[in-house]
């Protein structure tokens, strides 16, 4: 009965430090978290508005990280960003292609970022809202609105 006890000691104090030693990564970012359907885009300039659901373009938050994809015409990538109240900047871009290493976007094939709506290697969006189901944000060239899918 002794040795019993003294193995499922043992087992339980085996099984609390397996616990206490994970540690849960936590996101700050809020409503952005999770994943984004790109429904509309407006041209500042011109006031010209484009229906942008059939292009099936998805932005994904979480923690440090987002996921960018163009279903219909690619590419699928990933990038950095920050969010600092009303401003998120995207940066850090490397393709989604685990087979080929994840290159990182280059100056050279940048414009493949043009299909995710994204104009440059570096970019920053104001933030004009957001809550837990709609999110629009814009450049001086555009304004995006998107939906929580």
């Amino acid at each position: 009965m002794k040795k019993y006890i003294a193995i499922y000691t043992l087992l339980l104090a085996v099984m609390l430090a397996m616990f206490s030693s994970c540690e849960t990564e936590t996101s700050d970012n809020g409503d952005l978290d999770g994943m984004w359907h790109l429904m509309q885009v407006d041209t500042i300039a011109t006031g010209g508005c484009r229906d942008m659901v059939p292009d099936r373009i998805y932005w994904s938050f979480q923690v440090r990280l987002c996921n960018l994809r163009n279903l219909v015409k690619g590419p699928d990538v990933f990038c950095r960003f920050e969010r600092e109240e009303d401003m998120l900047r995207l940066h850090s871009f490397y393709m989604n292609d685990r087979q080929g290493g994840d290159p990182e976007v280059t100056d050279k094939m940048a414009d493949i970022l043009q299909n995710v709506m994204v104009g440059s290697l570096d970019q920053t969006y104001h933030i004009e809202s957001i809550s837990s189901s709609i999110m629009v944000l814009a450049t001086d060239e555009l304004k995006m609105r998107f939906v929580k899918y």
